[in-house]
């Protein structure tokens, strides 16, 4: 017997399109009473249900089977720190500790300020389910963003471990173990993972590595292949740069260059017009004048390399330590601005002479220049303003 019916509903769509007649209400109620009187006549039931790994089967009383049903794995999220918080926010799935039972969130919602394992909606919905309880209750210590864990197979041995993924870490980072211990990994952009070319997977070291290789592709047909080192030498055989189409050499001398006149490389002296834009402008004009920023965490790092002019707006009492890099006679500038009320002392401390400390006074927005010469090793203090 087909259920008529005049309206659409979860039941599905509409039968008919008018009022149902008396005798398709009478149909309708003829129907559900034989299915209930097959129900009471005790009609196909489940007689046993099997297991086979995450599935189950029913097996009917007509001899018929239901199934299998694959059965889902639930996925606790224990949250940090583990232990239940008032007035917290709590996502189904969520799991946490109170006592010597763990439970598991039903119901999104915002915790209470006293722990009710029968807490609900007000609609008979409750929000935790007890999923199980640590006998003695948690172990003792542990520390921040840890969880319960089955140490050893035997029955109760919990013990606080780190989560198998650590917490934080941002799009495009892997995990990276820090040392041999368990659970010990942090997240690294592959670039600081300090991978090498000898650590990929498609890379054969053939012979032993020596200075000079370089990297080829070697195929073994259909696109498939892999990366060798080798000399250049035993690609190309004992080229050298006279025999490149685009360079002529002529009697090389010491201290020459290779300079591209327009159509070839060719070898000469490197002069100083070669640098300038223009030919007739002095070194100091040709000199590209840099300026850097010193963070404010102490010690910081004067390194030359970074450039010829260097500001600092310190918030605290700081060492400032330089490394030169090997050019005597640069000039290098310190530009200090000070910022608040409260006087910095500065420090200039490894590879400084100096006349003695600086301190940058009570007043806002002063400026002070400190100026020093590099000998190649030292920055060599040589002139210093007042608050400006």
């Amino acid at each position: 017997m087909t259920i008529t019916w005049r309206n659409a509903g979860p039941w599905g769509p509409a039968t008919v399109a008018t009022a149902l007649s008396s005798i398709q209400v009478d149909y309708n109620f003829w129907d559900h009473e034989q299915r209930v009187r097959s129900l009471e006549a005790g009609g196909r039931q489940v007689a046993d249900v099997t297991q086979s790994g995450n599935a189950i089967t029913f097996l009917m009383t007509d001899y018929t089977t239901e199934g299998p049903f694959t059965l889902g794995t639930p996925v606790i999220n224990w949250t940090t720190p583990v232990t239940w918080q008032p007035s917290h926010t709590y996502l189904i799935g969520d799991g946490f500790v109170q006592g010597s039972t763990a439970y598991s969130v039903l119901l999104g919602h915002t915790s209470s300020t006293l722990f009710d394992a029968n807490a609900n909606d007000g609609h008979g919905h409750n929000y935790y389910k007890a999923i199980f309880v640590l006998p003695g209750g948690l172990p003792p210590a542990g520390s921040t963003g840890q969880i319960p864990m089955k140490a050893t197979d035997a029955d109760f041995d919990i013990q606080w471990r780190s989560a198998a993924m650590p917490v934080g870490g941002v799009q495009r980072q892997v995990v990276m173990k820090n040392s041999t211990a368990s659970f010990d990994g942090s997240w690294h952009y592959p670039v600081e993972m300090h991978l090498r070319i000898v650590d990929m997977f498609d890379f054969v070291e053939s012979p032993p590595l020596q200075d000079g290789d370089v990297v080829r592709w070697v195929s073994t047909g259909s696109g498939i292949g892999f990366w060798e080192n080798s000399q250049i030498s035993a690609i190309i055989g004992n080229v050298t740069l006279d025999t490149l189409s685009d360079v002529t050499i002529t009697t090389p001398a010491a201290g020459e260059v290779l300079k591209y006149d327009g159509a070839q490389w060719v070898n000469n002296q490197l002069a100083f017009t070669d640098l300038a834009t223009n030919p007739t402008a002095t070194p100091y004009q040709v000199r590209q004048q840099v300026q850097t920023a010193l963070v404010t965490s102490t010690p910081a790092t004067l390194m030359t390399i970074y450039g010829d002019i260097f500001t600092l707006t310190p918030t605290q009492d700081m060492q400032i330590n330089a490394q030169s890099s090997g050019a005597a006679g640069g000039h290098i500038v310190l530009v200090i601005t000070t910022t608040g009320l409260t006087s910095r002392t500065i420090t200039f401390g490894t590879h400084f002479k100096s006349t003695g400390t600086l301190a940058t006074g009570t007043v806002n927005a002063k400026v002070f220049t400190v100026c020093f010469i590099d000998n190649g090793t030292d920055l060599i203090e040589v002139a210093r303003t007042t608050a400006m």
